[in-house]
């Protein structure tokens, strides 16, 4: 008896993840640099700014896909990307 499987994805889904991979890189880059140029602040100091856990704010600087939205506005406002 066969078992059902997912299909494999299609060549533009797989883009799309690397697409998406990219865009968070650059995002966590903007972060980084944001932080240290224009808030001369460290790791530890913006992670308490903005109420998260400094491994937290790692995962973000390098672009970690596992990071939640909610985590990703806090920044967001914090650069004011989007209003408060």
């Amino acid at each position: 008896m066969k078992t059902p499987h997912s299909p494999a994805p299609s060549v533009n889904q797989s883009n799309s993840a690397d697409q998406s991979g990219s865009h968070l890189i650059a995002l966590g880059e903007h972060l980084s640099l944001y932080r240290k140029k224009v808030l001369k602040m460290t790791q530890g100091e913006f992670s308490i700014k903005l109420d998260i856990s400094e491994p937290t704010l790692r995962k973000m600087e390098k672009g970690d896909a596992g990071v939640s939205l909610g985590i990703w506005m806090k920044a967001f406002k914090e650069m004011q990307v989007v209003d408060a």
